[in-house]
């Protein structure tokens, strides 16, 4: 897959006259944002580009369990019109950056409203072997533009190592998964800082391999289309109950905005589950991710590990109420 990439890239870069940028210059994190400030970089659209990102990010997606682990094994196969979903919601990023003689580069993001993909990979100095199962960055910053000083939201991101068809070389390929609740990531300015090539050597300890600092100012512009239901029924699930107000659901990800009873009294209990119910009988269970608000209202995401192909859906359940997906 990572020759697939490299040959790929070149290839779309040399047919765009797009040029590498320069700059100055983990593991998973959650934050509560306010307010951020980095500067633009613009994107390139699929369209534009020619290039087939369904394609690229192909692998880690049939990589990718429910709860979005990455494996050594294909654990689906996306059909081509989940591969065309994919290419359609991507943009090509193409930055680079060297820092101490490693060549980190941003090449593509897919996603949606409440999440995004990012694939970059890393090229260590000659005579580095990057043979390694998993690799990670010591410190992996994200920064999130254009968010209202009355406004706050939630993140959460991690990193998976993709596969490597080339163990003894000194390349490596990564994507970074973000998730979001309450922050719009479409045409979204960010800013990603990795610090530190590592190998991980225990459950929080990390072995240096390729040191250095890589500094992104990337622009998200990239569009998924989004459904919006205005619903308003109450929902029941583990002893609870809330009031679904509003869904936004895309191919990659459903967002529901609730109310929780009033009075309210207590910790604020779990968020339900999601349900996706195939035609063929089979069905997917779908974790909450992140989520921001207040005892009274909230908004939840839930993120899908592979692109929903709507024709194959008979229904989509949160609770025992059922979301509209036609």
């Amino acid at each position: 897959m990572k020759k697939e990439i490299d040959d790929t890239f070149r290839a779309v870069i040399k047919r765009t006259g797009l040029k590498r940028k320069m700059s100055g210059t983990k593991r998973a994190g959650r934050i509560l944002l306010i307010a951020a400030a980095v500067a633009a970089c613009g994107a390139v659209t699929a369209a534009a580009s020619g290039i087939n990102l369904g394609s690229l990010f192909r692998g880690y997606f049939e990589r990718s369990d429910p709860n979005g682990a990455n494996g050594a094994k294909p654990a689906v196969s996306l059909t081509e019109s989940q591969v065309e979903t994919l290419n359609k919601s991507g943009a090509v990023l193409n930055q680079s950056v060297t820092d101490k003689g490693t060549t980190v580069t941003v090449k593509a993001a897919v996603g949606d409203k409440s999440g995004a993909y990012i694939l970059l990979d890393a090229i260590a100095p000659e005579g580095t072997v990057l043979d390694e199962d998993k690799y990670e960055f010591e410190d992996m910053p994200i920064n999130f533009n254009n968010i209202a000083d009355n406004k706050s939201g939630s993140a959460s991101w991690d990193i998976s190592t993709q596969k490597d068809d080339n163990p003894n070389d000194n390349k490596i390929s990564f994507v970074i998964r973000i998730s979001c609740a309450g922050i719009d990531l479409q045409n979204r300015e960010i800013g990603l800082t990795l610090k530190n090539l590592s190998v991980p050597t225990g459950k929080l300890t990390l072995r240096p391999i390729a040191e250095g600092e890589w500094k992104f100012h990337l622009k998200l512009n990239y569009y998924t289309f989004t459904k919006k239901v205005e619903m308003d029924k109450v929902t029941h699930f583990k002893d609870n109950y809330c009031t679904i107000q509003t869904v936004e659901i895309s191919s990659l990800s459903v967002n529901i905005i609730y109310t929780n009873p009033k009075p309210y009294t207590g910790p604020i209990p779990e968020s339900p589950d999601l349900m996706i119910l195939f035609k063929d009988g089979t069905q997917k269970k779908i974790l909450p991710g992140p989520g921001t608000g207040s005892k009274e209202n909230s908004t939840m995401t839930y993120q899908f590990s592979t692109p929903l192909d709507f024709d194959k859906i008979e229904k989509i359940t949160v609770g025992d109420v059922e979301i509209p997906v036609k």
